[in-house]
């Protein structure tokens, strides 16, 4: 015949069952918010043994976290079942973990007596979504931005060509579309290696960022080649000052890691809205023609694909 177990022997089976949970914490808190039973999950999460746990307050235990957990806390004790996410300083002096915690009322007669406490420890689940958000927003950026110089890449300049050029076209200003390169890039890679090419180009980008406007935009598209657009330019000796500029940061002096000194000279293709294009494809297209036409002449200047008065 099986032996019937006691009370007290049901209650030790169920503390050892639910000490045997290694993945949830639970624990049990009367009316008074104090702890009746906690399993070694729920005492190894808030640092604490059996005997400092049994007696203690939720407001002792909490300490910080009370207040915000407060609210779910008296839903609880007035007969609602409470669900909700908090991220619980280490005690040990660790990362802060992340829980899923339910409040589960303890109803006896229609009268609650209590409630049961269940936490999941969901930190890692946390740690991979931080994890993945991390990744798809490196992706999202690496799509829409040059790996090296980290501009944006040619997707996005149709995407700034289009909208520079239709609030060019409601405001009515000039739209200035600007293709660059430097001269002679090729012999620095050939000379100090592509290494010190790319830091070069990296630096180009630095100095473009640093010349243009806030409504600007300076892309890479391929090569040491660059592409410009100056927005909200009101008029062509306003244009003239802001080239002018840009010419002389970028033709400063570059010293490579060797410690050699270069001096870099760029060659630019202008072509400004309206009066060289009624569309931003025409305006990248006359832009590099006008490039072009430096190239030709040996480079180190600029040139607009339209030599009429533009004032």
């Amino acid at each position: 015949m099986h032996k019937i177990l006691e009370t007290k022997e049901k209650v030790e089976l169920l503390e050892a069952l639910l000490d045997s949970n290694v993945d949830a914490l639970l624990a049990y808190w009367d009316n008074d918010k104090t702890c009746r039973f906690a399993n070694n999950a729920y005492l190894d999460w808030f640092n604490r043994t059996k005997e400092e746990m049994i007696g203690i307050t939720m407001k002792e235990l909490l300490g910080p976290l009370y207040s915000s957990n407060l609210p779910y806390i008296e839903n609880a004790l007035k007969g609602e079942t409470q669900e909700f996410e908090r991220e619980i300083d280490d005690p040990k002096g660790g990362r802060s973990r992340h829980s899923l915690a339910t409040y589960i009322p303890h109803i006896i007669d229609g009268k609650v007596q209590g409630m049961i406490v269940h936490v999941a420890d969901v930190t890692q689940m946390k740690l991979l979504e931080e994890q993945m958000k991390d990744t798809i927003k490196k992706t999202e950026f690496l799509a829409n931005h040059d790996a090296l110089t980290e501009l944006p890449n040619r997707l996005q300049l149709e995407v700034r060509m289009q909208k520079a050029f239709e609030q060019a076209k409601k405001n009515r200003c000039l739209l200035s579309v600007i293709t660059l390169d430097m001269d002679k890039f090729k012999s620095v890679n050939d000379t100090f290696g592509h290494h010190e090419g790319d830091l070069l180009l990296k630096e180009i980008a630095r100095r473009l960022k640093e010349v243009i406007g806030e409504h600007d935009s300076a892309t890479r598209i391929g090569g040491d080649e660059f592409v410009l657009l100056l927005t909200k330019v009101n008029s062509f000796s306003n244009m003239e000052k802001r080239i002018q500029h840009l010419i002389k940061v970028l033709h400063t002096t570059y010293r490579c890691q060797n410690g050699t000194i270069i001096n870099p000279t760029f060659s630019l293709g202008i072509a400004v809205y309206p009066h060289d294009g009624q569309n931003p494809e025409e305006l990248l297209i006359h832009s590099d023609h006008a490039l072009y036409t430096v190239k030709r002449k040996n480079g180190q200047g600029y040139h607009y694909y339209s030599e009429r008065n533009l004032s």
